[in-house]
Order: structure tokens, then sequence, then C-alpha cells
């Protein structure tokens, strides 16, 4: 599964310009990233998210949402790789769903650390 996402990057890498793109691979990275979690567990799946976030920017990654949204309740032994998932995702696409998601993630930790006081 994972290896349609090496494959995507090493294309973006050598070939991308969003201006000429007519077809853009991988319309189902978040259904995919649904089942690496499933199958694989968090590590992988973070792994993989991680991965597709640090495709070049203006990059479409298309289909996310439904992986992105389940950052927010991640354990927070993984708060830094989702804090840099979060944060490549908003850098390198400018989506206003990837803010407020961070948002969300941000809110939760901080009534986790009030609730532990």
């Amino acid at each position: 599964m994972a290896k349609m996402f090496e494959n995507g990057k090493a294309f973006f890498d050598k070939a991308f310009d969003p201006y000429k793109m007519h077809w853009w691979p991988h319309h189902y990275n978040g259904r995919i990233l649904l089942n690496i979690k499933e199958q694989l567990g968090d590590e992988e799946f973070l792994k993989w998210l991680e991965f597709l976030a640090s495709y070049p920017e203006g990059s479409r990654l298309e289909d996310l949402r439904s992986a992105v949204e389940l950052l927010v309740d991640m354990p927070p032994k993984y708060d830094g790789t989702v804090k840099k998932i979060f944060d490549c995702l908003i850098n390198g696409r400018k989506e206003q769903t990837y803010c407020d998601l961070k948002d969300a993630w941000e809110q939760k930790n901080a009534e986790g650390a009030t609730a532990s006081l």
C-alpha cells in the first residue's frame, strides 16, 4: 500500500509543476491511510501521513481530511509527530481545514493538561 506514496513523492520531487499538472495521482490517500492505521497501527499511520505531508509545497493531497481528523485524538506520546504533520500541511497547502483541525488538537491538549493538574 505505502509503496504508492513513495512512488508519488519521487514523481513530485522530479517533475512537479502545479501549473502544468492535468492529473493528480493518489486520489485515495485518506482511505489508504485509514487502512494502514486499521491494519498496522498508529506508528505506521503517522509515518505515512508525515511522508505525504512532506510532499512539495502546492501539491494536492486528495482525500486526506478523514485521516487528518484522527490526529486530534492521537495519544500524547505522538504530540511531536502530530505537530510536525500539522505544520507541514498548513505551511505547504494553506487550507483552512488543517488550521481548524490543529486548533482542535491544541484545544484538546490544553484541556488534557488542565485536567491532569
